[in-house]
């Protein structure tokens, strides 16, 4: 996000962090496309930092899987037990293909079927 009033920017902050925290920092600043202080400045203004057209893109190609794996689910036909299984699988399949677009901290907090 652009400064809005061409102010120019002048106060400094200093912040300490260990590498670790600055290479995640500086990683997630360049996956959304930012500065690392445009990232900082947002996300601690409490801003929707967004996703790149990249992440958009990949969240896209995911999602149309998933759609393409509901529509074979919705094709089945029939109510035995091997259809259901059948089902079951797929639904399987579907949450995976989910939990990629889950971030790690966020997918390890759930347990797959």
């Amino acid at each position: 996000m652009a400064n809005p009033t061409n102010v120019k920017r002048q106060e400094r902050l200093k912040v300490n962090v260990t590498a670790g925290e600055k290479d995640v920092l500086t990683k997630r600043a360049d996956e959304a496309g930012r500065s690392l202080s445009e990232y900082l400045r947002q996300a601690g203004l409490g801003h929707r930092l967004g996703a790149s057209a990249e992440q958009v893109m990949q969240t896209t190609s995911v999602l149309e899987q998933v759609l393409d794996m509901l529509r074979q689910i919705a094709d089945q036909s029939g109510e035995n037990e091997i259809d259901m299984m059948l089902v079951l699988m797929r639904l399987q399949q579907i949450e995976r293909v989910i939990l990629m677009l889950a971030p790690v901290d966020c997918s390890a907090r759930f347990a797959p079927c």
